[in-house]
């Protein structure tokens, strides 16, 4: 599977998709089918570093798209997109709709949107699931709010926070895994280094911002092993390995006097698996795999770890 912006070429096959649901489905409410014309007018209205249009290829069929739209015109909402994802129905269950959804997310993090809202009819059990499983939460459900087929449907409101944390698990040859002891209210904890992703990154540059003004190394980024849905929020954790130490860190703004009274400090510590194991280290489900010594995910895992 190919993901890519979409061009006005693939304009028929995104019509033909999105039209079938029109006609056969309730994953749209409209109740008309689109013209050629009015969507390639509407894809030209998606700048792809704004609100990117983004198809999935298997070959050279297009199997699905998805895309970011602005969700209110008004100013106060110009951080707040809505995701909308379509497969074409003989294309499904390999994968393209989750795909799809992350690679909007992404590029709506890089270009600096603040929180993505999917708009889901009650009855579709397939996208609330997908939606759910990419760390979207519900926020809120509109009743009888629409009408299709006959049927009354509701409208369920869920939404992600795209500035999503990028972190590292970085090892020594001695097979100990690098943290960061958080201090703060007379506690104490571990979590993973890394940050947020900033407007105009992608994940894997944040992480390597953040080693070096945490800790001074320069790491080389590899495979994303772990993923961790908390509260609305999505946590990406890839692999990394030292190339050089070109400093000694601290230099984030966590690490200034002011944050340091208001949040605690940090300090970086090498802990092998054992130590791992004993100590409070988040997110958990990731400490519990690394204590366990298990080795790199070849696909990403996912942890769901929102509080009871």
């Amino acid at each position: 599977m190919v993901l890519r912006p979409a061009r006005q070429d693939d304009v028929p096959a995104i019509a033909a998709i999105y039209n079938r649901e029109v006609e056969t489905s309730t994953a749209t409410w409209a109740l008309e089918p689109v013209t050629l014309e009015e969507r390639a007018a509407w894809l030209a209205a998606h700048p792809v570093d704004r609100y990117p249009v983004v198809v999935a290829e298997f070959g050279t069929a297009v199997a699905g798209w998805g895309c970011l739209s602005p969700y209110n015109p008004r100013g106060g909402w110009a951080g707040t997109v809505e995701c909308s994802v379509y497969v074409d129905a003989a294309l499904r269950g390999r994968g393209a709709g989750p795909a799809l959804l992350e690679e909007i997310c992404r590029r709506g993090a890089r270009a600096g949107h603040a929180v993505a809202l999917a708009l889901v009819s009650a009855d579709n059990a397939s996208s609330l699931r997908m939606c759910r499983a990419a760390a979207f939460v519900e926020s809120g459900r509109l009743r009888g709010v629409g009408r299709k087929f006959g049927l009354t449907l509701d409208c369920v409101y869920l939404q992600r926070f795209l500035r999503s944390r990028a972190g590292a698990v970085v090892r020594d040859d001695r097979g100990r895994v690098l943290w960061m002891r958080r201090r703060a209210d007379g506690r104490q904890w571990w979590i993973l280094p890394g940050g947020h992703v900033e407007a105009g990154e992608w994940p894997e540059e944040t992480v390597c911002r953040e080693l070096e003004e945490e800790t001074g190394l320069r790491v080389r980024v590899g495979a994303l092993g772990y993923r961790v849905a908390r509260r609305g929020r999505l946590q990406l954790y890839y692999a990394a390995e030292v190339e050089a130490v070109v400093g000694t860190g601290r230099r984030g703004p966590e690490f200034a006097p002011a944050a340091a009274a208001a949040r605690g400090t940090y300090d970086p510590e090498w802990l092998d698996p054992a130590e791992i194991a004993a100590r409070p280290c988040v997110p958990a489900g990731v400490a519990q795999a690394l204590a366990r010594g298990d080795p790199w995910p070849e696909r990403p895992v996912q942890f769901h770890e929102d509080p009871e």
